[in-house]
Order: C-alpha cells, then structure tokens, then sequence
C-alpha cells in the first residue's frame, strides 16, 4: 500500500511561499517560450473546454467552490493585492484602451435629444458598432 505522510498542505504552504526567487528564475529562463507553447496548445485548450462543457464540469466546479468560497478568496487575497495590479499595469492599460478612444474620437453622432427619446438609442448603436469592428479587426 502506497504510504502518504500527513502534513502535506503545510509543506506545500512553507515551500512553495518561500519559492519567489525560482519562480522568478523560471519566468526569467524557461525551457521554451511562453507563447509558444500556448499557441502549440490551442486545440488541446479548445478539446478541453468543450469537453468540460459538455460533461457539465463547469458548472460542477462553481457548485463546488460556493459564493461563499469566491467572496472569502476575493477579499482576503484579492483585494490586498488589487491596487498593486492596477498600478503596476497602467501602462498596458493605456496601451491597449487607446485605439479603442481614438475610434470613439473619430465619430460623428447624431443629434442628442431630450432625455428618454428613443433616437438616443441610434448615437448608443453607431458606438457599439463601431467599437466592434474594431475590435474584431
């Protein structure tokens, strides 16, 4: 019979919290570039979701985890690092809303008229449309 030693979760939590600088190693000197091995894994990805999908393991997972389990982990671990995601990430935010500004920059709208009137609708559908050839290329 295979021997399991009991204390597992302590050990991971005492190495693996103390594993920063091989994780920077790792990121810094992989075996292979990261991006392409994801691009090598697309179909594997793909298989994997529609299988979880069809099986129902979705939605058996968030079953699992619980609200109350999403809201723990979101505010005892996500939000203490929340604002130092955001900063360290303003520059790509920039980057990547621009061309998005720069095609609402670029349209001329209809009239804007009394609050309620239905062809305000039109001005809302000319940005949504144009907003979505944009990103779809």
């Amino acid at each position: 019979m295979a021997r399991v030693r009991p204390g597992g979760a302590q050990r991971w939590r005492i190495n693996a919290g103390s594993a920063t600088e091989a994780y920077k190693t790792g990121v810094g000197t992989p075996r292979r570039a990261w991006d392409v091995g994801a691009k090598e894994a697309e179909n594997a990805w793909k298989d994997g979701v529609a299988d979880a999908a069809a099986s129902g393991r979705y939605g058996k997972g968030v079953t699992k985890a619980g609200n109350a389990k999403w809201a723990d982990r979101a505010l005892s671990v996500g939000a203490s690092r929340f604002a130092q995601g955001v900063n360290a990430t303003e520059a790509q935010y920039e980057s990547a809303v621009a061309p998005y500004l720069q095609v609402i920059s670029n349209i001329t709208l209809p009239p804007r008229y009394k609050k309620g009137d239905p062809r305000n609708l039109e001005r809302v559908k000319i940005i949504t449309e144009a907003l979505r050839k944009k990103k779809l290329g």
